[in-house]
């Protein structure tokens, strides 16, 4: 993710995490609910500064470990249900959050499948754009994913995406002057080599570059 935090023209295209707060991820076995992956990569630019990419690679992502993605980070404010992993090891081979995986070895995700969002740091801060993202689901092959933008309480876009679990998927969104973003994951179905029979396991989707 590309993205300048104190201008009020930030431009954000999502690819694929330094958290203060953490829990134990247990293993696919458990009742863990699925993840809605989101692979997420921002690109945000202003028009008067320098872009700078946020792929979460220099953000704590704990192996085996899910950590929260802490306010701040990239300029934005993170809900509680963000948090980042790194896919590449441990149980999570075999699941999106490894498949997801574009420029490293962290994802953001969201925790339990809840809704998750991200915003401007203040009410009446700065604006972003949002050119594209990738996203991946975790579990569940032919996740739908709703994403909505809001600018000054209004909602300005509401888009369906129907996710992969076993590669990124490149959304584009071309969201422009936003100062809310939300993310709601829903349905599919996991390929076998993700299925633990584990029913819990459903609607979890990863974010990446």
């Amino acid at each position: 993710m590309v993205l300048v935090a104190a201008c009020s023209d930030a431009a954000w295209r999502f690819p694929k995490n330094q958290g203060t707060s953490s829990f134990q991820v247990p293993a696919m076995t458990t009742a863990f609910p699925r993840r809605f992956l989101a692979t997420l990569a921002l690109l945000v630019a202003c028009t008067t500064a320098q872009a700078a990419v946020i792929t979460f690679e220099d953000h704590t992502c704990t192996d085996g470990i899910a950590d929260q993605i802490t306010n701040g980070y990239g300029g934005l404010n993170w809900s509680n249900s963000f948090h980042c992993i790194n896919g590449s090891v441990g149980n999570y081979t075999d699941s999106g959050y490894n498949a997801g995986r574009v420029s490293g070895t962290n994802v953001a995700f969201s925790t339990f499948g809840h809704p998750v969002e991200i915003t401007t740091t203040a009410p009446g801060g700065p604006k972003f754009n949002v050119h594209s993202a990738y996203l991946t689901a975790v579990f569940n092959d032919g996740l739908e994913v709703t994403i909505e933008a809001w600018r000054d309480g209004a909602l300005v876009s509401t888009t369906v995406h129907i996710l992969s679990a076993t590669q990124p998927t490149l959304v584009q969104l071309s969201l422009s002057q936003v100062d809310r973003v939300r993310f709601t994951s829903d349905g599919g179905v996991s390929p076998p080599a993700y299925d633990d029979g584990d029913p819990s396991h459903t609607e979890h989707f990863a974010l990446a570059n």
